[in-house]
């Protein structure tokens, strides 16, 4: 199981507020290629435990959601 919280999504992205941490967490949770196991978007540190077979892909896709929202 891996886990990413705001904090990684700041230190990869440069986003810096707590909305945009949580449309990306929830983002990355709708995926088709991640099994969610828990989303916590109420957190002051939101996170999302999930399972994977390509955890690289995780990473390019948060760059590819914060483009988006850029």
């Amino acid at each position: 199981m891996y886990k990413i919280d705001g904090k990684k999504i700041e230190e990869l992205t440069m986003f810096d507020r707590l909305d945009e941490w949580k449309q990306v967490l929830k983002t990355l949770s709708e995926r088709n290629y991640i099994k969610c196991i828990n989303l916590n978007l109420n957190d002051e540190n939101p996170y999302i435990e999930y399972e994977t077979d390509d955890d690289d892909r995780v990473y390019d896709d948060i760059n590819e959601i914060t483009d988006e929202m850029s």
